[in-house]
Protein backbone atom coordinates (compact mmCIF):
# COMPACT_ATOMS: atom_id res chain seq x y z
CA UNK A 1 0.00 0.00 0.00
CA UNK A 2 1.62 3.23 -1.19
CA UNK A 3 -0.95 5.71 0.12
CA UNK A 4 -2.61 5.80 3.53
CA UNK A 5 -5.00 8.55 2.42
CA UNK A 6 -6.52 9.69 -0.86
CA UNK A 7 -9.18 12.36 -1.37
CA UNK A 8 -11.18 13.13 -4.48
CA UNK A 9 -12.58 16.65 -4.91
CA UNK A 10 -13.30 16.90 -1.19
CA UNK A 11 -15.31 20.05 -0.50
CA UNK A 12 -17.02 21.80 2.38
CA UNK A 13 -19.24 24.87 2.06
CA UNK A 14 -20.94 26.98 4.69
CA UNK A 15 -23.58 28.83 2.70
CA UNK A 16 -21.71 30.80 0.03
CA UNK A 17 -18.37 30.29 1.78
CA UNK A 18 -16.24 27.49 0.34
CA UNK A 19 -14.10 26.43 3.30
CA UNK A 20 -12.49 23.60 1.27
CA UNK A 21 -12.85 23.45 -2.50
CA UNK A 22 -12.35 20.22 -4.50
CA UNK A 23 -9.31 19.00 -2.62
CA UNK A 24 -7.64 15.98 -4.22
CA UNK A 25 -4.52 14.73 -2.44
CA UNK A 26 -2.61 11.53 -1.72
CA UNK A 27 -0.57 10.97 1.43
CA UNK A 28 2.22 8.42 1.13
CA UNK A 29 2.72 5.82 3.81
CA UNK A 30 5.56 6.75 6.18
CA UNK A 31 5.59 10.42 5.22
CA UNK A 32 5.30 13.45 7.49
CA UNK A 33 2.69 15.53 5.70
CA UNK A 34 2.31 19.18 6.66
CA UNK A 35 -0.79 21.32 6.10
CA UNK A 36 0.06 25.01 5.80
CA UNK A 37 -2.03 28.08 5.15
CA UNK A 38 -3.26 31.37 6.60
CA UNK A 39 -6.05 31.44 9.16
CA UNK A 40 -9.27 30.38 7.48
CA UNK A 41 -7.49 28.53 4.68
CA UNK A 42 -9.27 25.25 5.43
CA UNK A 43 -6.64 23.26 7.35
CA UNK A 44 -8.76 22.36 10.39
CA UNK A 45 -11.88 21.84 8.26
CA UNK A 46 -9.97 19.35 6.11
CA UNK A 47 -8.76 17.38 9.13
CA UNK A 48 -12.23 17.43 10.67
CA UNK A 49 -13.77 15.96 7.51
CA UNK A 50 -11.15 13.22 7.37
CA UNK A 51 -11.99 12.28 10.97
CA UNK A 52 -15.76 12.38 10.37
CA UNK A 53 -16.21 15.31 12.74
CA UNK A 54 -17.52 17.51 9.92
CA UNK A 55 -19.60 16.16 7.05
CA UNK A 56 -18.29 17.18 3.60
CA UNK A 57 -20.56 18.95 1.13
CA UNK A 58 -19.22 16.82 -1.70
CA UNK A 59 -16.32 14.61 -2.68
CA UNK A 60 -14.90 11.50 -1.05
CA UNK A 61 -11.88 10.10 0.73
CA UNK A 62 -10.35 6.76 1.56
CA UNK A 63 -8.11 5.69 4.42
CA UNK A 64 -5.83 2.76 3.57
CA UNK A 65 -7.67 2.32 0.25
CA UNK A 66 -10.92 1.52 2.08
CA UNK A 67 -14.21 3.43 2.03
CA UNK A 68 -15.19 1.93 5.41
CA UNK A 69 -14.36 5.01 7.47
CA UNK A 70 -15.55 3.53 10.76
CA UNK A 71 -13.05 0.68 10.56
CA UNK A 72 -10.28 2.97 9.35
CA UNK A 73 -10.66 5.45 12.22
CA UNK A 74 -9.51 2.74 14.64
CA UNK A 75 -6.10 2.81 12.94
CA UNK A 76 -5.74 6.56 13.46
CA UNK A 77 -4.64 8.63 16.44
CA UNK A 78 -5.58 12.31 16.44
CA UNK A 79 -5.37 15.54 18.39
CA UNK A 80 -7.72 18.11 16.88
CA UNK A 81 -8.71 19.89 20.07
CA UNK A 82 -7.11 19.76 23.50
CA UNK A 83 -8.07 16.42 25.10
CA UNK A 84 -10.25 16.64 28.17
CA UNK A 85 -8.13 15.12 30.92
CA UNK A 86 -9.21 14.99 34.56
CA UNK A 87 -7.05 17.46 36.50
CA UNK A 88 -7.26 15.55 39.80
CA UNK A 89 -6.11 12.25 38.25
CA UNK A 90 -2.56 11.24 37.43
CA UNK A 91 -1.23 10.92 33.89
CA UNK A 92 -1.37 7.14 34.19
CA UNK A 93 -4.96 7.17 35.45
CA UNK A 94 -6.04 9.51 32.63
CA UNK A 95 -4.46 7.24 30.03
CA UNK A 96 -6.25 4.24 31.54
CA UNK A 97 -9.53 6.04 30.79
CA UNK A 98 -8.37 6.74 27.23
CA UNK A 99 -7.43 3.07 26.84
CA UNK A 100 -10.91 2.04 28.03
CA UNK A 101 -12.55 4.38 25.51
CA UNK A 102 -10.40 3.05 22.67
CA UNK A 103 -10.87 -0.52 23.90
CA UNK A 104 -7.17 -1.31 24.16
CA UNK A 105 -5.19 -2.84 27.01
CA UNK A 106 -3.16 -0.91 29.57
CA UNK A 107 0.03 -2.65 28.49
CA UNK A 108 0.95 0.17 26.11
CA UNK A 109 0.61 3.03 28.63
CA UNK A 110 4.15 2.98 30.04
CA UNK A 111 5.56 2.73 26.53
CA UNK A 112 3.78 5.85 25.25
CA UNK A 113 4.62 7.74 28.44
CA UNK A 114 8.29 6.89 27.86
CA UNK A 115 7.96 8.02 24.24
CA UNK A 116 6.84 11.50 25.30
CA UNK A 117 9.25 11.75 28.23
CA UNK A 118 6.66 11.49 31.01
CA UNK A 119 7.26 8.01 32.40
CA UNK A 120 8.94 9.33 35.55
CA UNK A 121 6.04 11.74 36.07
CA UNK A 122 3.25 9.26 35.40
CA UNK A 123 1.99 9.38 38.99
CA UNK A 124 1.81 13.19 39.09
CA UNK A 125 -1.62 14.77 38.82
CA UNK A 126 -2.50 16.38 35.51
CA UNK A 127 -3.24 19.72 37.18
CA UNK A 128 0.43 19.98 38.18
CA UNK A 129 1.69 19.55 34.60
CA UNK A 130 3.12 22.43 32.59
CA UNK A 131 1.58 23.34 29.23
CA UNK A 132 4.33 21.47 27.42
CA UNK A 133 3.80 18.35 29.54
CA UNK A 134 0.05 18.50 28.92
CA UNK A 135 0.65 18.61 25.17
CA UNK A 136 3.03 15.65 25.38
CA UNK A 137 0.43 13.71 27.36
CA UNK A 138 -2.06 14.49 24.60
CA UNK A 139 0.31 12.94 22.06
CA UNK A 140 0.66 9.91 24.33
CA UNK A 141 -3.13 9.52 24.42
CA UNK A 142 -3.26 9.64 20.61
CA UNK A 143 -0.56 6.96 20.37
CA UNK A 144 -2.03 4.58 22.93
CA UNK A 145 -3.71 2.38 20.30
CA UNK A 146 -0.46 2.19 18.28
CA UNK A 147 -2.01 3.94 15.26
CA UNK A 148 -0.77 3.68 11.69
CA UNK A 149 -1.50 7.40 11.19
CA UNK A 150 -1.15 10.26 13.68
CA UNK A 151 -3.05 13.49 12.99
CA UNK A 152 -1.99 16.66 14.81
CA UNK A 153 -3.62 20.09 14.58
CA UNK A 154 -1.19 22.82 15.68
CA UNK A 155 0.80 20.50 18.00
CA UNK A 156 3.16 23.26 19.22
CA UNK A 157 0.59 26.03 19.57
CA UNK A 158 1.26 28.17 22.66
CA UNK A 159 4.44 26.33 23.68
CA UNK A 160 7.69 28.02 24.64
CA UNK A 161 10.85 27.30 22.60
CA UNK A 162 11.84 24.38 24.83
CA UNK A 163 8.37 22.85 24.53
CA UNK A 164 8.41 23.26 20.75
CA UNK A 165 11.74 21.44 20.53
CA UNK A 166 10.47 18.60 22.74
CA UNK A 167 7.32 18.09 20.65
CA UNK A 168 9.35 18.29 17.44
CA UNK A 169 11.70 15.56 18.65
CA UNK A 170 8.74 13.36 19.64
CA UNK A 171 7.19 13.79 16.19
CA UNK A 172 10.50 12.90 14.54
CA UNK A 173 10.84 9.78 16.70
CA UNK A 174 7.28 8.66 15.94
CA UNK A 175 7.90 9.17 12.22
CA UNK A 176 11.20 7.28 12.41
CA UNK A 177 9.28 4.27 13.75
CA UNK A 178 7.16 4.20 10.57
CA UNK A 179 4.00 6.02 11.65
CA UNK A 180 2.57 8.34 9.00
CA UNK A 181 2.01 11.83 10.41
CA UNK A 182 -0.37 14.50 9.11
CA UNK A 183 0.02 17.81 10.91
CA UNK A 184 -1.44 21.26 10.47
CA UNK A 185 0.72 24.13 11.65
CA UNK A 186 1.22 27.85 11.16
CA UNK A 187 4.90 27.58 12.17
CA UNK A 188 6.68 27.29 8.83
CA UNK A 189 10.05 26.71 10.43
CA UNK A 190 8.75 23.68 12.33
CA UNK A 191 7.10 22.21 9.22
CA UNK A 192 10.36 22.64 7.32
CA UNK A 193 12.27 20.77 10.05
CA UNK A 194 9.96 17.77 10.40
CA UNK A 195 7.87 17.37 7.23
CA UNK A 196 8.76 15.47 4.07
CA UNK A 197 5.67 16.62 2.15
CA UNK A 198 3.50 19.72 2.35
CA UNK A 199 0.04 20.87 1.28
CA UNK A 200 -0.37 24.63 1.11
CA UNK A 201 -3.96 25.84 1.25
CA UNK A 202 -5.27 29.29 0.45
CA UNK A 203 -8.98 30.08 0.71
CA UNK A 204 -9.81 26.39 0.69
CA UNK A 205 -7.81 25.54 -2.42
CA UNK A 206 -4.49 23.74 -2.80
CA UNK A 207 -1.78 26.02 -4.20
CA UNK A 208 0.96 23.42 -3.72
CA UNK A 209 0.93 19.71 -2.95
CA UNK A 210 4.11 17.66 -3.01
CA UNK A 211 7.48 17.03 -1.43
CA UNK A 212 9.52 19.82 0.12
CA UNK A 213 12.53 18.90 -2.01
CA UNK A 214 10.53 19.24 -5.24
CA UNK A 215 9.10 22.52 -4.00
CA UNK A 216 12.59 23.95 -3.54
CA UNK A 217 13.48 23.28 -7.16
CA UNK A 218 10.99 25.95 -8.23
CA UNK A 219 13.40 28.59 -6.94
CA UNK A 220 16.85 28.16 -8.53
CA UNK A 221 19.39 30.37 -6.83
CA UNK A 222 23.18 29.99 -6.81
CA UNK A 223 26.05 31.95 -5.32
CA UNK A 224 29.26 32.34 -7.35
CA UNK A 225 32.60 34.16 -7.22
CA UNK A 226 35.82 34.39 -9.23
CA UNK A 227 39.15 36.19 -8.99
CA UNK A 228 38.09 38.56 -11.78
CA UNK A 229 34.66 39.70 -10.63
CA UNK A 230 34.38 42.34 -13.35
CA UNK A 231 34.76 39.75 -16.09
CA UNK A 232 32.33 37.43 -14.25
CA UNK A 233 29.64 40.16 -14.18
CA UNK A 234 30.20 40.88 -17.87
CA UNK A 235 29.61 37.22 -18.78
CA UNK A 236 26.54 37.00 -16.52
CA UNK A 237 24.92 39.79 -18.52
CA UNK A 238 25.21 37.65 -21.65
CA UNK A 239 23.77 34.35 -20.33
CA UNK A 240 20.22 33.48 -21.41
CA UNK A 241 19.55 31.16 -18.44
CA UNK A 242 20.33 33.89 -15.91
CA UNK A 243 17.17 35.64 -14.78
CA UNK A 244 18.84 38.17 -12.50
CA UNK A 245 21.87 38.62 -10.26
CA UNK A 246 22.94 40.74 -7.33
CA UNK A 247 26.49 41.56 -6.27
CA UNK A 248 27.04 41.10 -2.54
CA UNK A 249 30.58 42.03 -1.45
CA UNK A 250 32.87 39.33 -2.90
CA UNK A 251 30.07 37.04 -4.08
CA UNK A 252 27.25 37.22 -6.61
CA UNK A 253 23.77 35.78 -5.96
CA UNK A 254 22.28 34.54 -9.24
CA UNK A 255 18.66 33.54 -9.91
CA UNK A 256 18.37 31.10 -12.83
CA UNK A 257 15.30 30.84 -15.05
CA UNK A 258 15.90 27.13 -15.67
CA UNK A 259 17.56 24.24 -13.89
CA UNK A 260 21.29 24.09 -14.66
CA UNK A 261 23.63 21.59 -12.99
CA UNK A 262 26.77 22.80 -11.14
CA UNK A 263 28.90 20.86 -13.65
CA UNK A 264 27.38 22.75 -16.59
CA UNK A 265 27.78 26.09 -14.81
CA UNK A 266 31.44 25.41 -14.01
CA UNK A 267 32.17 24.30 -17.56
CA UNK A 268 30.38 27.29 -19.08
CA UNK A 269 32.48 29.81 -17.20
CA UNK A 270 35.67 27.82 -17.75
CA UNK A 271 35.04 27.96 -21.51
CA UNK A 272 34.74 31.72 -21.15
CA UNK A 273 38.14 31.85 -19.45
CA UNK A 274 36.77 32.19 -15.91
CA UNK A 275 37.63 29.83 -13.07
CA UNK A 276 34.97 29.94 -10.36
CA UNK A 277 36.43 30.13 -6.87
CA UNK A 278 32.99 29.69 -5.28
CA UNK A 279 29.81 27.93 -6.41
CA UNK A 280 26.96 27.20 -4.01
CA UNK A 281 23.35 26.17 -4.62
CA UNK A 282 21.08 28.05 -2.22
CA UNK A 283 18.01 26.23 -1.00
CA UNK A 284 15.20 28.74 -0.41
CA UNK A 285 13.50 28.73 2.98
CA UNK A 286 9.97 27.38 3.12
CA UNK A 287 8.82 30.81 4.31
CA UNK A 288 10.00 32.40 1.03
CA UNK A 289 8.30 29.78 -1.11
CA UNK A 290 5.15 29.93 1.02
CA UNK A 291 4.63 33.65 0.51
CA UNK A 292 5.50 33.40 -3.17
CA UNK A 293 2.80 30.77 -3.67
CA UNK A 294 0.26 32.85 -1.76
CA UNK A 295 1.47 35.91 -3.67
CA UNK A 296 1.59 37.75 -0.36
CA UNK A 297 4.26 40.24 0.77
CA UNK A 298 6.35 38.74 3.58
CA UNK A 299 5.93 41.79 5.82
CA UNK A 300 2.14 41.40 5.94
Amino acid sequence: MKYVLTTQQLSKSYGNLKAVNQLSISVEKGSVYGLLGPNGSGKSTTLSMLLRIVKPTSGSWKWFGDSDHEASIKKIGAIIESPKFYPYLTAYQNLKIVADIKEVSYDHIDQVLKLVGLLERKNDKYQHYSLGMKQRLAIASAMINDPEVLILDEPTNGLDPEGIIQVREIIQEIAANGTTIIMASHLLDEVEKVCSHVLILNKGEAVYNGSLSEMSITNRTIEIAANDMRQLIQVLNEITWVQSFEVDQQKIKVVLNEEVSPEVINQYFYDKGIVLTHLLSIKPKLETLFFELLNTPQDV
